[in-house]
């Protein structure tokens, strides 16, 4: 316990974990530092000044299609699986999981899904 205690005095912390005026390297404090001084917009200046970048060549919309301000499309999703049968989300997702891993259900959860496609 003495030594935890004497290390802390070391770092600067007091007994009951007040701070203790250091007298060492007070000298190196950083007197003139700004959050911003760890912004990186100087980074993305550099980028667009270069030409660089992942949108390299993308000049973006000339226009700011005003003509479409009040389009809604309806947009219904229909999942079908590989015979036409209708599928909700939840069966549509885990058959094309299954598809996408290469595996399949189990033996019981097929039985199970071609007695409720049949209606029994």
């Amino acid at each position: 316990m003495g030594a935890a205690l004497k290390m802390a005095m070391q770092k600067g912390l007091g007994c009951r974990g007040e701070e203790v005026k250091s007298t060492g390297l007070v000298h190196l404090k950083c007197k003139n530092y700004n959050i911003d001084d760890k912004s990186r917009d100087h980074e993305e200046d550099d980028r667009k000044r270069r030409g660089g970048g992942r949108d390299r060549g993308y000049q973006g919309p000339t226009s700011s299609f005003s003509e479409k301000k009040g389009y809604k499309p309806e947009v219904t999703l229909e999942y079908v699986d590989d015979t036409g049968r209708a599928m909700n989300a939840k069966e549509a997702f885990r058959f094309l999981s299954h598809k996408f891993h290469g595996k399949g259900s189990g033996k019981a959860k097929d039985r199970e899904e071609t007695e409720e496609s049949s209606g029994g």
